[in-house]
């Protein structure tokens, strides 16, 4: 990629982060709980999942099957 193509590239990027916008739009107060819903279902998700694959792992390593 060329020079000029990067500064290019890299003087739009900094003009949209840079340059202030309105944002007409309305966040019903449902969507922040229903966010931190989802993130904390997928916490406990992955807990139980790496729960599971930790003691199967175990399991392959003692003898017989016994903890």
């Amino acid at each position: 990629m060329s020079i000029c193509l990067k500064r290019t590239i890299y003087s739009t990027l900094f003009l949209l982060i840079a340059l202030p916008s309105l944002a007409h739009a309305y966040t019903d107060p449902g969507s922040g709980l229903l966010l931190w819903q989802l993130l904390g279902s997928a916490f406990i998700g992955l807990l139980f999942y790496f729960k599971r694959t930790i003691s199967i792992v175990k399991r392959l390593f003692h003898k017989n099957g016994q903890p």
